[in-house]
């Protein structure tokens, strides 16, 4: 019940960023304290597939186009990309002087990954 009472709590964090993902029919929802909520719809109702905590504000979060991949960057400089069912692909703290990645983009063929100033780049391994 606590684990239930908590998330329920959770919930009502304020929502900061909200991320549709088209071709599974998903969506992300990141809240002001880091929490990264994944739903889908289930039975006719919205439920939660996945729960990411790092504790850290999120400042952006990208689908690939192809719906497969996540792109999340973080206000410290931990740059995550994962799959559309939670497995890490490759993550990365970037020591950014007095600076955070605030907006991460994926290449139209979804080959790349990247920050708009080209800090750094990921390529999935499948590409």
């Amino acid at each position: 019940m606590g684990r239930l009472l908590t998330l329920w709590c959770s919930v009502f964090m304020k929502v900061t960023l909200v991320k549709w993902n088209e071709p599974y029919q998903k969506l992300a929802s990141c809240d002001s304290s880091g929490v990264i909520f994944v739903w889908i719809k289930y039975e006719g109702r919205w439920s939660i597939e996945l729960i990411n905590d790092r504790n850290t504000q999120v400042t952006d979060f990208a689908w690939s186009h192809d719906g497969r991949m996540a792109l999340i960057c973080y206000r410290d400089g931990f740059v995550l990309v994962g799959s559309v069912a939670g497995q890490r692909y490759w993550s990365s703290t970037l020591h950014l002087d007095r600076a955070a990645v605030l907006c991460g983009i994926w290449t139209p063929d979804d080959h790349q990954a990247r920050d708009l100033s080209i800090t750094w780049t990921f390529r999935p391994p499948f590409s």
